[in-house]
């Protein structure tokens, strides 16, 4: 048994400038080419350690399913490869909106196995986590070492991207769930070659990224409140809009933090639209907490 008892981490959610869709695959999945980029928009766990029963999981999300959780299905797999006891009550804040397009689930599934493989000293490789990870869901990858991105595959062919420019983001959930099976049944199935060669803000704030999204075309017509926040984000200055992962988060990039503060304040949605504030990291680690 770890000598700790109890312990806490923040996993981060992400947002994707880029999704062009490739091709349909026979396993049913779809060929991407997309980016990825850490936010600092957490959702908190807390883990209890137990000697035996089983793993549970509470939340204050009442929307959120406790037992079917990506969390456990972390934990699970966990056990299940490194054939040892791994048992905790886990406790759940969030505050990454879920069907957001932002990764909140899958954030919370990578941190949980980072953390856990280094209490328990289970000593599983980064190639044996990729796999669990990968089980789970096809960004959960991404997270294990949440670090700007090129994808490729499924989402889980993963190449570093260097940029030294910040992003400052209002974030706007339109308290609209996508189902994943809906987006990719519409989706337009482009096959683009990806187009983002340099992430710099001078390029970046040029390009329209609601057109470097393959889901917006449907999602937009679809929907009238996508439309409602790209329109809100251009009237209060931000130099692009994009769409994060397949909804329904759409996005605006601003200059700098007093600019994006003060198009929140300028803001004139419905009260069930959720507004956040908040910047892409260079960078990002679970250990230590």
């Amino acid at each position: 048994m770890p000598a700790i008892k109890q312990f806490r981490i923040n996993t981060p959610a992400k947002i994707n400038f880029s999704l062009l869709i490739q091709k349909k695959r026979s396993d049913g999945y779809h060929d991407l080419l997309l980016d990825f980029f850490p936010i600092n928009l957490f959702d908190t766990i807390t883990f209890k350690i137990k000697e035996d029963g089983k793993s549970s999981l509470t939340s204050d999300y009442p929307e959120l399913n406790c037992e079917n959780n990506t969390i456990l299905k972390a934990i699970d797999g966990l056990q299940t490869l490194s054939k040892k006891k791994v048992i905790l009550d886990v406790n759940l804040v969030k505050k990454i909106p879920m069907g957001a397009g932002l990764g909140g689930g899958s954030g919370n599934a990578a941190g949980t196995l980072i953390v856990l493989n280094d209490i328990y000293q289970l000593k599983l490789t980064h190639k044996q986590l990729e796999k669990i990870a990968l089980s789970i869901g096809a960004d959960v990858p991404f997270f294990l070492n949440p670090n700007p991105a090129f994808a490729s595959g499924i989402g889980q062919k993963l190449t570093p991207i260097t940029t030294s420019d910040q992003f400052f983001l209002v974030v706007i959930f339109p308290d609209l769930h996508i189902s994943t099976k809906e987006a990719y049944k519409n989706c337009n199935i482009s096959g683009r070659i990806h187009p983002i060669q340099n992430y710099s803000f001078e390029t970046i704030s040029r390009l329209p990224l609601i057109d470097l999204n393959d889901f917006w075309k449907y999602l937009s017509s679809r929907y009238p409140e996508f439309k409602k926040c790209e329109s809100s984000l251009k009237k209060t200055g931000a130099f692009t809009v994009g769409l994060s992962g397949s909804g329904s988060s759409v996005f605006g990039i601003f200059k700098n933090q007093s600019d994006r503060d003060q198009a929140i304040l300028n803001m004139n949605l419905s009260k069930s639209y959720q507004i956040i504030g908040c910047e892409t990291m260079d960078s990002y680690s679970y250990l230590p907490f």
